[in-house]
């Protein structure tokens, strides 16, 4: 008898323990509810041209009508530019001025034929993607690589510390990491797409895209010491002395 009662006591004891786990699992849901996201598209949806992507990884449309307050200013990392599939890429809110490619004492400042990007009027070829520019430089230079010296190379260290800019907004997010200057086929597409997306970059607080030059990664393949810039007041794409301070740079990042 004592053990059926034991047994008994135990069913009992167990069933309410396993009531009380699913009740406490349910209040938590319930307790904390659904996820709130800065932006009305939630990470996962599809992303067009002009969306404002914010650090949570959500994004909203803009319109002429769209308003932003300042944490929401203060969230935001990009604006997308293009959309390929699934994949989105943005530019980042903020630019820098007067930096060089690279200086004339580094060896990159030489000829680096695996990242020559050609082109026949707006029409692209060769290497096409500066994600892995700055990578392909000092694989090329082999024994000589310096690009671990960030003085050499100032518009490459401003994409690869993007997170250290003052309006990036990206420091100690998910997007804080990955920014890289655009290859001159990127850099067309960003210029493309100019009129769009300069009154989103503008709303968040950011740097507009000026009627200035912009460094994009690529080698100009016809000459030893260049790389390919785009004006942006008429798109006019232009090979400038890898040395020159007298452009803007500017990063992307893919989302």
């Amino acid at each position: 008898m004592k053990k059926i009662f034991f047994f008994l006591f135990a069913a009992v004891m167990t069933a309410c323990f396993i009531s009380c786990i699913n009740e406490y699992e349910y209040t938590i849901e319930t307790t904390y509810g659904p996820i709130t996201y800065i932006g009305t598209k939630k990470p996962n949806e599809t992303r067009a041209v002009g969306d404002i992507v914010f650090t949570d990884g959500s994004a909203t449309p803009y319109s002429a009508t769209l308003t932003l307050t300042d944490d929401q200013k203060n969230a935001a990392v990009a604006v997308i530019y293009k959309v390929v599939g699934t994949d989105s890429y943005g530019v980042g809110l903020v630019h820098a001025s007067d930096l060089a490619w690279c200086t004339e004492t580094a060896n990159g400042y030489a000829k680096i034929e695996t990242i020559a990007c050609t082109n026949t009027g707006t029409t692209f070829s060769g290497d096409t993607d500066g994600s892995n520019n700055f990578t392909q430089i000092g694989t090329a230079l082999g024994q000589n690589d310096d690009t671990g010296t960030a003085d050499k190379y100032p518009a490459f260290y401003f994409a690869k510390n993007y997170k250290d800019a003052t309006g990036s907004h990206v420091s100690g997010t998910i997007y804080q990491n990955n920014w890289y200057l655009p290859s001159v086929s990127e850099l067309y597409d960003v210029f493309s797409v100019k009129s769009s997306i300069n009154p989103a970059i503008t709303l968040c607080g950011g740097n507009s895209l000026g009627d200035c030059s912009y460094w994009s990664s690529s080698q100009d393949n016809s000459s030893n010491n260049t790389a390919w810039t785009i004006q942006f007041q008429n798109g006019g794409i232009n090979s400038s002395s890898k040395a020159s301070t007298e452009k803007h740079t500017r990063c992307i990042h893919k989302f």
